[in-house]
Formats: structure tokens, C-alpha cells, sequence
């Protein structure tokens, strides 16, 4: 299947779909409500969470978990105060405001509460589920404690539903899955109304975040984690599974500058930069979602036919191997195909196209860009602005568009000669043949070496 982008969180979650059309599937925030009120209606009980109004701080206790159940759970908590700017405090104290065992069967978390204020929660995670279900970042077993941490902070599951679901018979919700919620009995694959692939969630999702901040209001909304340069995927340094392919996850970022790297992949990917956008990576599709008001500045491809988009800050894109279709927007972008036929677009601003290796397509915007198209025959497009072209090797044709456009070329004026054709494009040869013949539409100006000529005084 060939991918095409993604883009949604808050009032809608979109998937990959046949073509060029984006599909969608559900509203995110009816979703998030009924995390928050409506399974308690359902159950005939109140929604709750904690009054942290004074500190921000839960106290926890995991003393009574195996090394293997303390490093989830912990590495769970530490997932929600990405999204809800909660401090989890660890305490040795039996009356922890959460407490953790995993003595008893099952899974499964409850709550003490006063109206709607959590007194106190308890959360088990039995020792067999690990060891059925893992104990990596990509297990089941992460998710489980994710899912029950989710309960002990006050958010009810995606449906009427307890203990087990059937799709079509339990969902309320035509976007019920995991690729919306942690609290959803769904795999991805279970819901037929999204394309999205099965795979094990190692952060809360879009209607978990949109549901924490209308349970624990500015405190959700104004988090920030991460404000130094941050990368996921390959060569993380984020730990908690950020590295492992078939897994999904949401991104909150804060600052610094950020990238998704993804170079060892494969499969064709999707790689969308945008705020609501969602990636299809390592073969797995709809699998990472990025957060209203995070900016991730640079991604990389891998080896297979990526498609990957800009955003609006000053974005580095590497399509790396295969044929790549990299997207700039509205900053100065530095867009870079690898090996492989690629096609490279900029938009706004001083963007700098890089064809490399293969048969390239480039195709600057509206401001003063340069494009050099490496060595294969390749097509570059200036469009608006002031453009600097470099064919590189191989039979290249350029076309400045408006603006006052140039071409650069090495060595002396004397190894070129320029040949007016008959509708009016300029023929260049290379002597030493090393650079192939290349036709120049619309270009003004010439630069050899370190000599700026007019076109036509070399006609």
C-alpha cells in the first residue's frame, strides 16, 4: 500500500487511506467526556479526581512490586506526568494516596472517594499477568499499568463496558480503539473504522489528554516535559520503549529541538511533522500522534518510500534511501532526498532543496531558495523568489520561474557552451563531460566559477 499523510488529534482522529484522500473517524473530545463522566454514569457512579490544588503532588508507594512490576510502574506514572503536570512522589507510607500490589489476580484498580474528590487509590497488577503478558516497554503488561494508573486518576474505560468487549455489540463509539485511548478494551485493529495497525501503547493517547485536562484543568492544559532536544525512535534518549518499532504512542514535547528518527526502517513510512499529525512508521500504520503545541523540527526517513512533512518551524528532512517525497512549510526548511528518485518541495521561506543521488525532483516556493540537484538527471523548479540553482551531475533541467534566478556551475567559463535553442531555453554542455547538458528555462544569470555573467553574454 502506498501511504499518504495523516493529520488529527482534538476534534478528529484521522488514518491513512487509499489514494490521497484523508479519512476520519470520530471526535476525540465526545470520546475524552465519556472518560470522564459517562462510564461513571454508566456504572452508576460519580466522576472523581484528586484535589491537587495545593502541590500538584500524588503521593505513590510501589514497595510491595518485584523490581520487574516497580520499573512499569514507574515508568507508567512518569507517562501521565508527561500529560498531566502531576508529580508522583514516591513514599514507603501504607496510606499513599496510590498504592500498588500484585498479589491478587488480575488487574484492575479502585478508588476511594468522597463526592467527587479521589481520597485514595489502589492499583494490582498481578505477578502472573507479567509474566503472561512481559515486562518490556512493549509488552501488554506496560499498558495494563498505563490503563490502571488511568482508572486511579479518575478516567472510566471508552464504554459500557467491564471486564471484557465485544466490537458491535459494547463500543459507543465508532473511534473506540487504542489508537484514540489507553482505557479502551479495542486493539487498533479490532475497530474496523480506522486502518490503523495492532500494536502495544507506551503513552496515554489523544482522548486520554484532551480527558486529564478536563479533569485536572490548567495544570493538563500547560504541560510541558521535555524542553531540551529530544529524539524518538532510533538512537532515543528517552528510554521507556521510544526505540522499539511496533509500538504507538502520542508525543508532548516542550522545547529544544526535536527528531523523529526512523532511518533503520524499512517499510514505507509516513512521517508527519505537523501538530495533530499522525505517523506511519516502521511498518505500522497511525501509530504516532504529535500533541496540539509540540514542535518537532527534524525527521528522518529509511530505507523504503517515505512521504514526510514540514511544519511551521525551520524544519531538516532526510528522506535517506528509497524514492522520498519530502514536504517543506512556512520556514527555512533544508530538505534532503538520499539515494532514490525523490521529490522535495519547499514552500515559504529561504528553503534549501538537496537532490542528491537519483532522478530528482525539486521544486522551490515562494521565497529565495537554493536546489542542487546531485548526480543524477534531475528537474528543478525555482518558482517566486531569487533562486539559486546547481544541477550537478547528470542532464539536468532548471526553470527559474519569476524572480532573478542563477545558476552556478564549476571550473572556467571556457568548458561551457551555451546554446540558445529555438523557443527560446539555453542549451549548456560540459566539455569534460562531467556534468551532462542541461537546459536552463527562465534563469537570468550565470555563475562560473566565481564570475556572475548575464545569460545573454554568453549566448
Amino acid at each position: 500500500m502506498k501511504l499518504t499523510a495523516t493529520t488529527s488529534f482534538e476534534s478528529q482522529i484521522a488514518t491513512a487511506a487509499a489514494g490521497n484522500q484523508i479519512t476520519s473517524i470520530g471526535d476525540v473530545s465526545a470520546l475524552a467526556a465519556y472518560l470522564v463522566d459517562g462510564y461513571w454514569q454508566y456504572t452508576s457512579r460519580d466522576a472523581r479526581a484528586f484535589d491537587v490544588s495545593s502541590d500538584n503532588v500524588i503521593n505513590v508507594n510501589v514497595a510491595r512490586l518485584t523490581p520487574a512490576g516497580k520499573e512499569l510502574a514507574r515508568a507508567a506514572l512518569d507517562a501521565w506526568e508527561d500529560v498531566t503536570g502531576l508529580r508522583f512522589v514516591e513514599t514507603t507510607y501504607a496510606n499513599a494516596e496510590i498504592t500498588f500490589d500484585d498479589d491478587d489476580s488480575g488487574a484492575y484498580s479502585n478508588s476511594v472517594i468522597s463526592g467527587s474528590t479521589i481520597l485514595s487509590s489502589h492499583v494490582n497488577v498481578s505477578t502472573n499477568w507479567l509474566r503472561t503478558s512481559g515486562t518490556g516497554f512493549d509488552s501488554y503488561s506496560y499498558q495494563t499499568y498505563i490503563h490502571e494508573i488511568g482508572h486511579a486518576l479518575g478516567l472510566g474505560h471508552a464504554g459500557p463496558y467491564n471486564g471484557d468487549a465485544v466490537w458491535g455489540d459494547d463500543n459507543q463509539f465508532d473511534n473506540d480503539s487504542w489508537q484514540t485511548t489507553v482505557m479502551s478494551y479495542f486493539a487498533q485493529d479490532e475497530n474496523p473504522n480506522t486502518d490503523a495497525s495492532y500494536a502495544y501503547l507506551i503513552t496515554p493517547m489523544a482522548a486520554d489528554i484532551i480527558a486529564m485536562r478536563d479533569l485536572y484543568g490548567s495544570l493538563a492544559t500547560n504541560v510541558s516535559p521535555r524542553a531540551g532536544n529530544t529524539t524518538y525512535g532510533d538512537n532515543t534518549n528517552l528510554g521507556r520503549g521510544y526505540d522499539d518499532p511496533d509500538v504507538a504512542y502520542t508525543v508532548i514535547d516542550g522545547g529544544g529541538t526535536d527528531t523523529f528518527n526512523f532511518s533503520s526502517a524499512t517499510d514505507d513510512q509516513v512521517v508527519n511533522l505537523q501538530q495533530r499529525g499522525v505517523s506511519s512508521t516502521y511498518g505500522l500504520t497511525g501509530n504516532i500522534v504529535i500533541a496540539p503545541g509540540t514542535v518537532i523540527e527534524n525527521a528522518l526517513g529509511g530505507s523504503g518510500d517515505d512521504l514526510l512533512f514540514g511544519n511551521g518551524a525551520r524544519n531538516r528532512l532526510f528522506g535517506k534511501g528509497g524514492d522520498d517525497t519530502l514536504n517543506g512549510q512556512g520556514n527555512h526548511d533544508r530538505l534532503s532526498g538520499g539515494s532514490g528518485a525523490d521529490s522535495l518541495f519547499g514552500k515559504a521561506g529561504k528553503d534549501v532543496l538537496l537532490g542528491n543521488d537519483g532522478r530528482d525532483n525539486l521544486v522551490g516556493g515562494t521565497g529565495n531558495d537554493s536546489l542542487l540537484g546531485g548526480t543524477g538527471s534531475d528537474t528543478l523548479r525555482g518558482n517566486g523568489g531569487d533562486d539559486v540553482f546547481t544541477g550537478g551531475g547528470g542532464n539536468d533541467r532548471i526553470y527559474g520561474g519569476s524572480g532573478d534566478d542563477q545558476a552556478n556551475y564549476a571550473g572556467k567559463a571556457s568548458r561551457y557552451t551555451f546554446t540558445e535553442l529555438s523557443n527560446g531555453n539555453v542549451r549548456v554542455e560540459d566539455s569534460l563531460n562531467k556534468l551532462g547538458v542541461d537546459v536552463l528555462i527562465d534563469v537570468e544569470t550565470v555563475k562560473i566559477g566565481t564570475t556572475v555573467f548575464d545569460i545573454g553574454d554568453l549566448l
